[in-house]
């Protein structure tokens, strides 16, 4: 069998498929750099029946049979590749000189992953074809329960209880206060062994303070219509509308197009890209599926040694780009709108999208200057350095053809959202509903489409967001928030009198809450407790948030960081970096976040926020 490389006139043979002929031109522009032309001569087997179904072959010269039978293949050979069948049934041997396209499993899923019919359209191809062997998954095995989960629903059940039982005593609480201060550990527990998923126990909480009367309905539902959630499902909404015309893939590729051929270069693209995603989308796990795609196409493309210098560079130039500045934009994660959520009228008023911008930036500057410092260092060795095909790369950018009008309103959008953002003190149309009047115009002249509303907004999350502030309103409404404040007195002095003592404190009790704690858990829960502390004791609460914000998105442990999971498991990035360096540079990271916090001092004096 013998390779050669895919050109770009070869770009309509994959088009002649009647499915990829189908398929959003997006979608087929990120599978061209994974194609591959391979030959066969007579007798040569392109896949054996029973072997893992990893590669899909479309014919463009000759004839293929099968191993037994003699059937002759029509264009397609391995449509199990496409399929959720995991090896061949049929096994095809060349009969005669053979050229073909070889398409990898895992890059024709992305493809088929907005299209259900063409996925169909493979399983029809291959009923009526011989068949060796059939390999059936047999029955699922009975899930069963870790320790950690046992011990997780125990600490869920019998805490509370106790509470109920002795709290009203032990706390010198009102009964009401005891109530929710049970279900308020219900919360606490699933978030903690992650029982759940975490937008669940929210909605437990609501309910439970709705049926027992704890609060009135305007107070537990109070996130549902708080400026944060307004704000996140517009962001959403608009972001959602940028992924799917393609635009954000576009611009990288232009990018790529544009910048030199060197490492820094495509490390910056990455980075440049995480960092325009970040706050356009949420969510750092939903950057990260948008992202990890691209580092394996740039360094499968480059030919980079896995776990080399050049590949760990790319690698952790993206993770930074997504995930570094997630506390700098106010619409980064949806937990950056509980917190928000949490700033008094007047807070709320002060720190829209472009003043948190403003007064996180010099945290944000340090961050850069570091992630840069560290690219220098992780990039040395990583010469030669392989030279990236531009031809391919304007193949792509030429499929994808003019910007369309989807692509169109969704910049349009994004300029509209951050013009009316800066100029916001002239029109006095805060900036949610100025989000929520282009979501709704997005609506209304069907860019953003009914199916694409229902599944790509993240529900979840905006489920999770309204339900935490409902939590701490409700929290707050029973004046839990003073009886808490009552016992960290010892803290609003510190806080008051050795602003950079609290922080230092504060960022060693948070580390210790995130060894057992979810991240997202841990900061809304310190937000709760503190912010109303820093209101009392002079210190504007944005700053208490911006700090928990920036201190809980430290890790160590890869178990404390959702989408450093996300990666890990990922089949797009298993084996492309070296997890020890990165593990090594991700600490020092985290200190250069503390020193952020110190270098930002000077400045928030200057604003009157210290």
């Amino acid at each position: 069998m013998d390779g050669e490389a895919f050109q770009p006139k070869m770009v309509g043979d994959l088009l002649a498929d009647p499915v990829f002929g189908q398929a959003r031109f997006t979608d087929v522009a990120r599978l061209v750099p994974h194609v591959q032309v391979r030959r066969f001569r007579p007798g040569e087997r392109l896949c054996a029946a029973g072997s893992p179904a990893e590669t899909l072959f479309l014919i463009l010269d000759g004839e293929v049979r099968a191993e037994t039978g003699g059937a002759v293949a029509g264009r397609r050979v391995g449509e199990e590749a496409a399929t959720d069948l995991p090896d061949y049934l049929t096994g095809w041997v060349a009969a005669s000189d053979v050229r073909a396209l070889a398409l990898p499993r895992e890059k024709i899923a992305l493809v088929l992953k907005g299209m259900p019919e063409g996925r169909l359209s493979f399983y029809y191809g291959l009923l009526g074809r011989p068949a060796q062997a059939l390999k059936r998954a047999g029955f699922a095995r009975l899930a069963t329960a870790s320790v950690k989960e046992v011990v997780g629903w125990a600490v869920t059940i019998v805490v509370p209880l106790l509470i109920l039982l002795f709290g009203e005593t032990a706390f010198e609480l009102a009964s009401e206060q005891v109530t929710f201060l049970a279900i308020f550990a219900v919360v606490l527990s699933m978030w903690v062994f992650t029982l759940v998923d975490e937008f669940v126990p929210c909605i437990f909480a609501m309910l439970s303070s709705l049926v027992l009367g704890l609060a009135p309905p305007t107070v537990v539902l109070s996130g549902f219509s708080s400026d944060g959630f307004l704000m996140a499902v517009s962001i959403l909404g608009l972001a959602t509308v940028m992924v799917a015309s393609g635009v954000t893939y576009r611009f990288q590729l232009f990018l790529l197009a544009l910048v030199p051929n060197s490492r820094f270069w495509h490390a910056a693209v990455l980075a440049v890209t995480g960092i325009l995603l970040t706050p356009i989308l949420p969510t750092v796990n939903g950057r990260m599926a948008l992202m990890l795609a691209s580092l394996a196409d740039t360094i499968e493309e480059l030919k980079l040694a896995p776990k080399g210098p050049a590949a760990n560079s790319l690698t952790i130039a993206m993770f930074g780009g997504l995930s570094l500045f997630s506390a700098v934009f106010m619409s980064s994660k949806s937990v950056n709108f509980v917190v928000f959520g949490l700033l008094p009228p007047q807070g709320q008023d002060m720190f829209q999208w472009a003043y948190w911008l403003f007064a996180a930036s010099v945290s944000g500057a340090v961050l850069l200057t570091g992630m840069l410092a560290a690219d220098r260092l992780i990039g040395r060795g990583a010469n030669p350095y392989p030279r990236l095909d531009k031809e391919i790369v304007r193949s792509q950018l030429k499929l994808l053809g003019r910007m369309k009008n989807r692509e169109w309103a969704a910049v349009f959008g994004i300029l509209v959202f951050l013009g009316g953002i800066a100029t916001a003190s002239i029109h006095q149309i805060t900036p949610p509903w100025m989000g929520m009047a282009i979501l709704y115009a997005l609506l209304v002249f069907g860019f953003l489409r009914r199916d694409e509303f229902h599944e790509r907004i993240d529900w979840p999350s905006l489920f999770y967001l309204a339900g935490s502030v409902g939590i701490i309103e409700t929290f707050n409404h029973l004046e839990l928030d003073r009886w808490v404040a009552g016992h960290l007195v010892w803290l609003s002095t510190y806080m008051r009198t050795d602003f950079p003592l609290f922080l230092l404190i504060l960022a060693g009790v948070i580390q210790l809450a995130r060894l057992v704690v979810p991240g997202s858990a841990t900061i809304v829960l310190f937000c709760a407790v503190l912010m109303p502390i820093a209101e009392a004791s002079g210190i504007n609460p944005w700053l208490i948030g911006f700090s928990i914000l920036t201190l809980g998105e430290m890790w160590f442990l890869p178990y404390q960081c959702s989408y450093y999971g996300q990666m890990e498991a990922s089949k797009a990035a298993a084996g492309l970096y070296d997890e020890r360096r990165f593990l090594i540079v991700n600490a020092a990271m985290n200190g250069l976040k503390i020193l952020s916090l110190y270098a930002s001092m000077p400045f928030w004096k200057i604003l009157g926020l210290i």
